[in-house]
This record gives structure tokens, sequence and C-alpha cells, in this order.
């Protein structure tokens, strides 16, 4: 398999995690039908967790249609955004009064002291850290195809 290849694949990969995660975390109870959430914000989640499918089908069509170098670097791109757009979110949330989390919905998986602090893992933090990272090597794979 050539190294084209391989970064088609692991681009794959990465797009299927970046967009595909949501759909299914986000469109049940704990968001999209959540009774506690005002209509508005479920409306808001359900439309950006459609927008990403919707980017995934067309990330897929950009990555096999007619694959090169610059097809799978604007793949990238596009889901960089992604990644960019959540930690932008992440970072600012004090700002709007957001959460990482609520009662009702995916509660931090663990909790430890780091240098005196006390530091919750959130799934969507770790979750999109390690979808991140699965871009980089992906980008890294379609950088150095030849």
């Amino acid at each position: 398999m050539s190294t084209f290849m391989q970064a088609q694949i692991m681009l794959t990969f990465a797009n299927l995690l970046i967009t595909g995660a949501p759909l299914i975390a986000d469109l049940n109870k704990t968001h999209a039908t959540n009774p506690l959430w005002i209509g508005h914000a479920r409306f808001h989640v359900v439309w950006q967790v459609l927008s990403y499918g919707c980017l995934g089908l067309l990330n897929m069509y950009i990555i096999w249609r007619k694959p090169s170098s610059e097809s799978l670097a604007v793949s990238c791109a596009i889901l960089a955004c992604i990644i960019i757009g959540f930690f932008s979110a992440a970072f600012s949330v004090k700002r709007f009064g957001g959460a990482f989390y609520d009662e009702k919905g995916y509660l931090p998986f663990a909790h430890r002291t780091i240098m005196g602090r006390h530091v919750e893992f959130d799934v969507n933090a770790v979750g999109f850290s390690f979808f991140g990272l699965i871009l980089m090597i992906a980008a890294a794979m379609s950088f150095y195809a030849p």
C-alpha cells in the first residue's frame, strides 16, 4: 500500500472521528432532546452536529474522488477548523457562561490533582485532543506522501 493511500486512510479515520463523534454523542437526551436545555440551544446543537455530518460527507468526497496532495490539504484544513472551533470555545467558556458538562450530560470520567490543582477530565476535551492528534498525524502523512 502506498504512503499516499495510507494518508487517505488515516485522514478518513480522522474525518470519521471529528465529524461522526458529535453526531453520536449529541443527538440524544444529553443534548438535542435534553428537556433542561432551552429550545434555542437545542436548535443550535442539532444545527452544529448536522453541519459536521455534512462536512464529513464532503470531506470523504474530497479525500477519495480525485485524490491529490492539494485535496488532502483541503480536507485537513476543514477538519482543523472544527478542532480549532472546539478549543476556541473551550478556552473562552467562562466568557460566555458555558460549561463543559452538566448533571444530565456526560460527566467527567476522572478527577486528578496535578501540581496542586484539581483537574477534571472531560470526555469532550480528551476526545477532541485525541482527534486533533490523529488529524496532525494524518496531515503529516499527507504532506510527506508522494
